[in-house]
């Protein structure tokens, strides 16, 4: 897998991301039937190799405006996506999922991943923590991206959102064995710190 991300290429990364979902977001919600046609698009290739879905991945790697994909992520050689091109068809299919149906936005800037986790085994059982833990520790991207996913879903169902932008660093730091460390660690502080905060704000009865 080529070009390991760097700083610089991280926050336009994160960037592009967070334009396209507010760009996606904003058309779907004012109506837009093309916007409609997008998010079905991507979601229907959640998961999947983006060979099988062309119109998903052109989608995401469209030269359109202010949304085009950045330079310094775009692939160098050979046919297979970049680390940063992967991360960006993940996080904008898992969007589409997120955002289905749903009436306010599922990206919530500043909100880490871990964090929406959190909040979610506070809601709901904490046997979802097993789910996460599984994604920690995926050895694949393949799995980590089937975990992301049943997790996605369920914070759907809660309407819990979460940074896409952020989220779509995270997964181009798990696909390098430097940085992909550092993100579990995170990822993990966050969701124990989410999981105290919103269980801190539970009314007591006395």
């Amino acid at each position: 897998m080529a070009n390991t991300p760097t700083s610089t290429s991280e926050q336009s990364l994160s960037r592009f991301v967070t334009r396209k979902v507010n760009a996606l977001y904003g058309s779907y919600s004012s109506g837009s039937s093309l916007s409609k046609k997008q998010l079905s698009e991507l979601r229907k290739a959640v998961g999947q190799d983006p060979a099988r879905f062309p119109l998903a991945w052109q989608y995401v790697i469209s030269a359109e405006d202010e949304h085009a994909f950045p330079e310094d992520a775009k692939y160098r050689q050979g046919d297979l996506p970049t680390q940063r091109e992967l991360a960006a068809f993940t996080a904008l299919t898992l969007f589409a999922v997120h955002q289905q149906s749903e009436q306010r936005i599922m990206h919530a800037a500043g909100r880490s991943f871990g964090s929406a986790v959190g909040e979610l085994v506070d809601k709901r059982t904490a046997s979802i923590k097993k789910r996460f833990d599984s994604l920690l520790q995926a050895r694949t991207y393949t799995a980590m991206s089937y975990h992301a996913r049943s997790l996605v879903q369920l914070l759907k169902q809660e309407e819990i959102p979460f940074d896409y932008g952020t989220f779509s660093e995270d997964l181009a730091k798990l696909q390098s064995p430097k940085h992909r460390s550092s993100v579990i660690t995170r990822w993990s502080r966050n969701f124990v710190y989410g999981f105290d905060k919103t269980s801190s704000q539970t009314p007591t009865h006395s």
